[in-house]
């Protein structure tokens, strides 16, 4: 009895000591949604919303709250869903309006070489970045709660520090990579030039 009662806390220790794999597709994905979205949020959009709005800065402004009231608004209630339900069917919701917001996003800059109004191509991108801001109010939430429950007692500071430093990596990939685009379109930081950029966002999103 004693021989079976120190097998099954050897295995019960075995078990804890294992790193669940939530924690590496977490920090997976915060690199590369941290990359994409330096890419093409913090480092072009201000430009190409301010090239196609004829050089008005006041509508960076408006695009800009309207992503942010967006995550605002959708976070409390998703939070809350996420802790009363599944965490995961949270992320899966989060994931279908990622989708859409990257098409519709995709769609906005696509239409700067067509014959849409620039009224018209700033409302379409109005609505690619509040379903963005949803998107970040959803995943946000639950991605950090299903982190930090997948991380045994003792190891969250470590693991914590790891996704932080790969936020950091992933906002610093973003303009790198937008500086290398740049520079091979001719760095004239036309419309179409910053169309391509942030479309290539949405492709890596």
């Amino acid at each position: 009895n004693g021989s079976n009662s120190n097998s099954n806390s050897n295995n019960n220790n075995n078990s804890n000591n294992k790193t669940s794999k939530n924690i590496w597709l977490i920090l997976l994905y915060t690199f590369i949604i941290f990359s994409s979205r330096s890419l093409w949020n913090q480092s072009v959009l201000p430009a190409y919303v301010y090239l196609l709005r004829s050089s008005d800065p006041k509508y960076v402004g408006i695009i800009t709250a309207i992503m942010g009231m967006a995550q605002l608004l959708s976070s409390f209630p998703a939070g809350y869903i996420a802790d009363k339900y599944r965490r995961d069917s949270m992320l899966r919701v989060g994931s279908g309006v990622g989708f859409l917001a990257a098409c519709c996003t995709f769609f906005a800059a696509s239409n700067s070489n067509m014959h849409t109004s620039a009224s018209g191509q700033f409302w379409v991108l109005s609505l690619a970045l509040s379903l963005w801001g949803v998107f970040w109010g959803i995943c946000n939430t639950s991605i950090s709660a299903l982190f930090a429950d997948s991380i045994h007692d003792g190891d969250r500071s470590l693991y914590f520090t790891h996704r932080r430093i790969l936020q950091l990596c992933g906002s610093m990939m973003g303009p790198i990579g937008a500086l290398a685009m740049f520079t091979k379109l001719g760095n004239a930081w036309t419309i179409e030039e910053c169309s391509f950029v942030l479309q290539a966002g949405q492709v890596l999103c």
